[in-house]
């Protein structure tokens, strides 16, 4: 069983090694880099749609990675575990955060999703949820600027409209897995975690 939302990462092992890997669980995480039957919008179009520009934490925020992980869930909405921003973020010696930090191959990162594009399938049992549609920020829905909340609005419109294209798309192509669609975030598996979790457990009872 191989449980992550990196997707690419997922359909390379079931294509490359389908026979030692029981299942996979895309969580939010079903994109055109891990799929496509010809009929997926590219990752272009979803990094074509801009949003308007997220806040940054201010010096307060920064005065250790308690404060940081307490401005981002009231930021967004959602607590990242603290270990995740430890991973994310630079740090003095004196537990003070300093900056985000680059991750491992950025660079690269935005080609290989766009050179993704691939007529394939997968053969083994698949459960697949998406964040459809997706929710608001919490900064968005706080913000007293009506061009912040209607750039929101447009912004997550045409993503959703890529998303639900996305979804039709494996589910045409993976006509055996398993498409779960839930109100939430990008971080599904915080926004919806027992949701998340039931669907999981149903999913691998089903497998034995």
């Amino acid at each position: 069983m191989a449980i992550q939302f990196a997707g690419v990462e997922l359909s390379s092992i079931a294509r490359l090694s389908p026979n030692r890997v029981s299942a996979l669980i895309y969580l939010e995480a079903g994109y055109p880099y891990a799929i496509s039957n010809g009929q997926s919008p590219g990752m272009n179009e979803f990094f074509d749609v801009k949003g308007p520009k997220q806040p940054s934490p201010e010096e307060k925020d920064l005065t250790s990675f308690k404060a940081l992980q307490d401005w981002n869930t009231e930021t967004f909405g959602f607590q990242l575990p603290e270990a995740e921003l430890r991973q994310t973020w630079d740090s003095t010696a004196e537990g003070r955060v300093t900056r985000r930090r680059d991750s491992p191959g950025f660079a690269i990162f935005p080609i290989m999703l766009n050179n993704s594009q691939k007529n394939d399938s997968i053969s083994i049992p698949s459960l697949v949820i998406f964040a459809i549609p997706h929710i608001r920020e919490a900064w968005m829905i706080a913000s007293k600027d009506d061009n912040v909340r209607n750039q929101a609005e447009i912004y997550f419109s045409k993503i959703d409209t890529l998303t639900i294209k996305q979804a039709k798309a494996f589910e045409d192509g993976v006509p055996s897995a398993q498409i779960l669609k839930l109100r939430g975030m990008h971080y599904i598996f915080l926004s919806n975690e027992p949701e998340v979790i039931d669907a999981i457990r149903k999913f691998i009872t089903k497998l034995k």
